[in-house]
Formats: structure tokens, C-alpha cells, sequence
């Protein structure tokens, strides 16, 4: 539910994107109530919806509530960055400061970056990433940096 960002489209006419919740409705907890952490789908040309990744949310994991819309490569793995999840603590929040994250052509997740608990790289990333033809993957943090006000990052292949 809730989807947040842009579709992506491949050349079969497949859609593909993210939803900021959905997955496993007991992802993380907050006050007794219990968020889902979100979704990478898949919608095919016959409306067949399919879950490709579900996050779990989990301390030091994969992340939550991915932001952004996905980015694809050539060799058709997906990049997003989450709000939250990864590294837990020190950013205002007990869900973690955020990742950048890849589901692989294969299906297998990795946390390409956990956002580490303060300092200059940024913490709580939430745009698009830009990709470049050399493989390297930009983007925006809400917080850290200088007087805490954001931060652009690059994260190398």
C-alpha cells in the first residue's frame, strides 16, 4: 500500500515500483501499533500483481519504508533507498537511519549502504537515486551534513 514514487517500465511492458508499506505487517512497532516496512512489485502486462521483496525492517537489515522510485541497471538489478531500517539509533528514530538497497536480477537482496548513525554522509535518505554510466549511485539524505540540514551523497560501485 501506499505507493510513493514513479513506475518504472521494461521493454516487455511490465511495471515496476515500490510501495512505502506493505509486506509483513509486523515489521516494526510503534506505541503497541504495527507497520508493515513496504514492497518491491511487479504489475505484468495481464495485471498480475507480484511481491519481488518485502523488507523486514529488522535491526541492522535490509531497511524500511523504501522512498524514491527504483532505478535499473542494464543487467536488470534494482536500486531504492529506505527512509529507515539498517543501522538502529543515534538518528531521532529507533527503526534506523536508512539504506541503499539492491534486489539483483536473481531476486537476492543486498544493502549496498547502511546509513551510519550520525555524521557528513547524511542520515534518512529519500529521493530517487541517479545512477551513472560508470555504475555509481547518487542521492539525498534529509539530515546530517553541515547544521544538520542534508546532505548529496555518491556511493561507488
Amino acid at each position: 500500500m501506499w505507493p510513493y514514487d514513479a513506475l518504472l517500465l521494461d521493454s516487455s511492458g511490465n511495471l515496476y515500483g515500490t510501495t512505502n508499506e506493505g509486506g509483513d505487517s509486523q515489521c516494526v512497532e510503534d506505541q503497541g501499533i504495527y507497520y508493515s516496512c513496504g514492497v518491491i512489485f511487479k504489475l505484468d502486462t495481464s495485471g498480475n500483481l507480484t511481491v519481488l521483496y518485502a523488507f523486514t525492517g529488522a535491526e541492522n537489515s535490509d531497511g524500511a519504508f523504501p522512498y524514491g522510485a527504483l532505478v535499473r541497471d542494464s543487467d536488470g538489478n534494482f536500486y531504492v533507498v529506505t527512509y529507515q531500517g539498517g543501522i538502529v539509533g543515534g538518528c531521532g528514530t529507533e527503526w534506523g537511519c536508512g539504506t541503499v538497497f539492491e534486489l539483483d536480477a536473481s531476486g537476492s537482496p543486498h544493502v549496498l549502504y547502511a546509513v551510519p548513525i550520525a555524521g557528513q554522509n547524511g542520515i534518512l535518505p529519500e529521493a530517487t537515486l541517479l545512477r551513472d554510466a560508470n555504475g555509481n549511485l547518487y542521492g539525498t539524505a534529509d539530515f546530517g551534513g553541515i547544521n544538520n540540514a542534508g546532505t548529496v551523497f555518491k556511493l561507488a560501485p
